[in-house]
């Protein structure tokens, strides 16, 4: 999709998921302008990704999970960190649950006074819909430009068919 874009059709992007930045790189290559907030509630993933980024100004980064309201929740934290999720997956091999601070995209947007995202970019296994459900004013005012989520079998285990999203 990002190679779709025209040049310099992004200014702001959020990366929801950034895990180790590879779509944020993407980016970052190819939207010269554009600047990039991370949100990594993972703190060895965070800490990675404030190094690599760290002669970046164009990124970054909030350790915090986003989703439908504000509070906080468990992380499962898996051998495997880039399917670390709110989700619980019964299946999964989790090592450990840390509870993690958890915002909406409003009460972001509203805290740094941004009022439009050109692409939303949204990958917290299983969890995208809460997240996107947390963007409600933003989506409602017409203040996001593009949406990206993912789907895939974490929708099975979270209970969210693409209908859900549709109906959104």
């Amino acid at each position: 999709v990002l190679q779709m874009l025209p040049a310099d059709s992004v200014r702001v992007a959020m990366d929801v998921g950034c895990h180790a930045g590879a779509w944020t790189d993407h980016l970052l290559n190819r939207q010269q302008a554009a600047s990039v907030i991370g949100f990594e509630p993972t703190l060895d993933l965070a800490i990675r990704l404030e190094g690599k980024y760290a002669d970046e100004p164009r990124f970054s980064l909030e350790r915090v999970a986003l989703g439908q309201a504000p509070g906080s929740a468990t992380l499962s934290v898996q051998d495997e960190s880039s399917v670390n999720s709110l989700v619980h997956n019964p299946a999964a091999d989790v090592v450990d649950g840390i509870e993690v601070e958890v915002t909406t995209g409003d009460e972001f947007l509203r805290r740094v006074g941004l009022d439009q995202i050109d692409y939303l970019k949204i990958d917290v296994e299983g969890h995208d819909l809460q997240a996107l459900l947390g963007f409600s004013e933003a989506l409602n005012a017409g203040a996001i430009g593009v949406v990206q989520f993912e789907y895939n079998e974490w929708n099975a285990i979270s209970h969210t068919l693409l209908g859900d999203f549709t109906r959104y």
